[in-house]
């Protein structure tokens, strides 16, 4: 992801877009592999947060009663999200109102592995019910936590059931199905040829499910919820570049793809599809790869162990999940549910090993080196790792809440909303949080679009007003050159106060080719276009303007008053050519707005 986010000199590996963005600024931009700097690096810091909480947990749960409560902690997790997720599906909770984002299938996920550690929960409940060691008030414990455990276990179930989502269900049902697996190899004490029958269930039952469900063609296929969805993702999956468009700019790349119907926004329902167009399908399958060696690990660790072996089990469970869904859902790569399978990961791996193996490969080390594999009795390395991890964390959190105390509500281009306000203290916020968020085209693009208001205000130009904006235009569109509202706004923007080193007619023809079919935009934009001297007369932007119109025809017709108000306002060459191309498509329209 860092390697997508640097700059790279020359274009041989940088994404196409910044050598357009650098044509139509009239400037040299440094390109990337990426088309969004920011988007980028936030995909990034979400990376580190979840490596960061697999490393504190891992740590934290060396310790066998840690451990323990680490599970009953993460199972509860686990319902709690499966509750909210049935209340939502009866309707008495909307999630995604109250969801950033919008994208609620990261609880579902949580719902399906949910279903892996309820069934280790009860494992390890069972255990402790039939240790001998254990006495009365610890049996009467056990016994309310073995019934809690089956509550669990049965909330998950029927979220997923609510959720009529048939690879889900199956997902969580194979997960839990690893798990037992291990414990009857390890209850009847199989040999190798033994395991291998095991797994050969096992790799036959998924494969024949998938075969016969078919939820996808392959990764080539963006099997999403509707046709219009799988045609645009489709197109994007065979733009896709070799080593991706950046990781988190899925959003970004939408406007370029999307019809006019289409949702303003979107994600790709399967992550592999995701992936695929983010980082590349190189990089997809070591993914892939990663997963199932991890999940194998889980699995050894889990059957060699002596006891305390259900942990590791219900790693490898979850990593199974979490494998299936990449196929099958979108919902595996949201913050909570990777935070939340990073977490299991972290504690399958803390207790994959025995203690004595810990304290062997300890001691193997020389140095200070041994201190990084901590075992029961040495406290403060594990302290120093878990500080470590906590303060990436910090880092990571002041990055991301500190420009947003900076920021009250979006702004948007009075452009596109007409009705967009906004004072000079929001303006000064945007620009501190753009400022110290540093390389987020987003945050640079509200600061520009505050400060194109409070310009369109003043009844006299202040050129120093001018100038920050310009900064800010040109700065949003340095880190996100997909932006199509941040290329309309700098566009009519350069017309109306006639900035120089800068052509209308090239930022036109980006804000047509960054979001061809953007409804918002298309009033605006098709008004400066046809009112811009010389620029009617530019092969591109005729093919863009016929383009316009003809969706308004098509696709649009509420948008006719729009056309007929931007015909009035047309110079002399716009306003022929709109007499052509309206004349071919409907010759009633052109002789109303003729009269008009």
């Amino acid at each position: 992801m860092l390697l997508q986010a640097i700059p790279l000199p020359g274009d041989w590996l940088s994404n196409s877009v910044w050598s357009s963005a650098s044509n139509a600024l009239g400037s040299p931009v440094s390109g990337s592999i990426t088309v969004d700097t920011g988007a980028t690096l936030l995909a990034f810091v979400q990376y580190c947060a979840a490596l960061s909480t697999a490393g504190v947990v891992m740590v934290v749960a060396f310790d066998r009663r840690m451990a323990e409560l680490t599970l009953y902690f993460l199972t509860f997790v686990a319902v709690s999200a499966a509750v909210l997720r049935i209340v939502d599906s009866l309707g008495y909770l909307d999630l995604a109102q109250h969801n950033a984002t919008g994208d609620i299938s990261g609880t579902s996920i949580l719902a399906a592995a949910g279903v892996t550690l309820a069934s280790a929960t009860e494992v390890r409940l069972r255990e402790r019910l039939r240790s001998r060691r254990s006495g009365p008030e610890s049996r009467q414990w056990a016994i309310a936590g073995f019934i809690a455990g089956a509550i669990g276990l049965a909330i998950c179930t029927l979220a997923l059931l609510i959720e009529a989502d048939i690879m889900l269900i199956f997902a969580g049902l194979f997960g839990a199905g690893v798990l037992i697996g291990i414990l009857v190899v390890r209850q009847w004490s199989f040999g190798a040829w033994g395991r291998a029958g095991v797994i050969a269930v096992g790799a036959i039952t998924l494969l024949t499910f998938l075969a016969t469900v078919q939820p996808g063609r392959d990764t080539g296929s963006a099997t999403t919820s509707s046709s219009q969805n799988q045609t645009v993702v489709d197109r994007m999956l065979s733009d896709a570049p070799a080593l991706g468009s950046g990781a988190g700019t899925f959003e970004s790349l939408l406007p370029v793809y999307r019809e006019v119907d289409h949702a303003q926004s979107g994600r790709a329902e399967v992550a592999a599809a995701l992936i695929t167009i983010e980082m590349g399908r190189t990089f997809l399958w070591i993914f892939i790869l990663a997963l199932g060696g991890i999940a194998t690990a889980f699995a050894r660790g889990a059957v060699t162990r002596g006891r305390d072996y259900v942990y590791a089990s219900a790693g490898a469970g979850v990593v199974v999940v979490a494998l299936i869904l990449v196929f099958t859902n979108g919902g595996v790569l949201t913050l909570p549910a990777s935070i939340f399978v990073s977490a299991v990961a972290g504690l399958a791996w803390s207790q994959s090993r025995s203690t004595i193996e810990n304290a062997a490969l300890a001691h193997s080390h020389t140095g200070t080196a041994e201190d990084f594999y901590p075992t029961e009795n040495s406290p403060e390395p594990r302290m120093k790792v878990a500080l470590l991890a906590g303060l990436i964390l910090i880092i990571e959190a002041f990055w991301l809440l500190l420009p947003e105390q900076h920021i009250s509500e979006v702004v948007a281009s009075p452009f596109v909303d007409i009705h967009s306000t906004v004072s000079i203290y929001q303006r000064n916020s945007l620009k501190e949080a753009a400022t110290i968020a540093g390389v987020r085209g987003d945050l640079w693009a509200e600061s520009a679009f505050a400060g194109t208001i409070l310009l369109l205000k003043r009844s006299e130009a202040v050129p120093s007003s001018e100038k920050g904006t310009l900064g800010d235009l040109t700065r949003a569109l340095r880190y996100a050159p997909l932006r199509s509202d941040v290329w309309l706004t700098f566009a009519l923007l350069a017309e109306r106060y006639r900035w120089p080193n800068a052509d209308p007619k090239a930022l036109l023809k980006m804000a047509y080719y960054t979001g061809p079919n953007e409804t918002s935009l298309i009033p605006p934009r098709l008004k400066a276009t046809l009112r811009l001297t010389g620029g009617p007369a530019d092969p591109e932007l005729q093919d863009m303007i016929k383009g316009d119109i003809s969706l308004i025809f098509r696709r649009l017709p509420a948008l006719k008053p729009i056309l007929a108000n931007a015909y009035k306002t047309a110079s002399t060459d716009g306003r022929a050519l709109a007499e052509r191309i309206i004349g071919e498509l409907n010759p009633d329209y052109l002789k109303i707005i003729r009269n008009q």
